[in-house]
């Protein structure tokens, strides 16, 4: 696929292919939803961060985290690792607790897909948080939120995490009639 570059960040470059602008990640995002299980093992809370983005309504915005490799990460795991605990303070190194969910292409406009994880973070205690030098993640909040409330907000991403991690519990398990 032939394109030209219009711009170009150390993460992004806007493209022009065949008269349409499009963004390529450099080094796609990881897109990272905590949550937090009832004692009935049902979701009962979604971790989301507040940013402050000055092209949105209010200027803040509601959505997962999500983070870009850097230099140390040598997969996008240890990137989501890492990106959960600068965000958020919970640092999960145990794989059981979390699920790797596939790649999202986030919008037609974007032409690569985003690796997606869901962390389950329940009874575990955050540290202090640990945000990139010179990153907006110091201006960020993050909080536990009930989850009638997360799908509500407007953002995609949380309602198409929360749908890939908890598929089982919407969809109707068909028993297979047995066949004499």
């Amino acid at each position: 696929m032939e394109y030209s570059i219009i711009h170009k960040t150390r993460n992004k470059e806007i493209v022009d292919i065949n008269g349409h602008l499009y963004i390529r990640q450099i080094n796609p995002s990881v897109i990272i939803m905590p949550y937090v299980l009832d004692e009935n093992g049902i979701p009962n809370k979604i971790g989301i961060i507040s940013e402050i983005l000055d092209q949105r309504p209010n200027g803040i915005f509601k959505t997962l985290i999500t983070g870009t490799p850097n230099d140390e990460d040598s997969n996008i795991f240890q990137t989501a690792v890492r990106e959960l605990k600068e965000e958020s303070g919970f640092e999960v190194k145990d794989i059981k607790r979390w699920k790797f969910l596939g790649s999202i292409y986030t919008s037609k406009m974007i032409l690569n897909s985003n690796p997606c994880f869901a962390v389950d973070i329940t009874s575990l205690i955050p540290s202090e948080k640990e945000p990139d030098e010179g990153n907006k993640e110091k201006d960020s909040k993050f909080e536990l939120i009930e989850i009638t409330e997360a799908i509500n907000l407007e953002d995609s991403l949380i309602n198409t995490l929360f749908i890939k991690t908890f598929k089982d519990l919407f969809i109707e398990k068909i028993k297979p009639e047995c066949v004499e």
